[in-house]
């Protein structure tokens, strides 16, 4: 299953502000870029949890990459 981050788009007087939910993902594995009027985030995550108990003891990984492409309302200005 692919993972696809929450987004919010919002206006802020005159500028528009888009805010990403990216836990677990470090901010050098985040490429944001503008193609005309789409923002496009995208990057990778991976993780690793680890549990050790008396009895037992589990890992899990999980790893993976997400893209999402934002229209934007009008043709920005970078």
């Amino acid at each position: 299953m692919e993972w696809r981050p929450s987004v919010d788009v919002f206006e802020d007087g005159n500028d528009l502000v888009v805010q990403a939910e990216l836990p677990g993902v470090k901010r050098e594995d985040i490429v944001v870029e503008l193609d005309d009027d789409v923002l496009i985030i995208r990057g990778s995550k991976s993780e690793a949890k680890e549990v050790k108990q008396e009895h037992y003891h589990r890992m899990e990984r999980s790893s993976g990459t997400f893209q999402r492409r934002i229209p934007l309302p009008a043709k920005p200005d970078p």
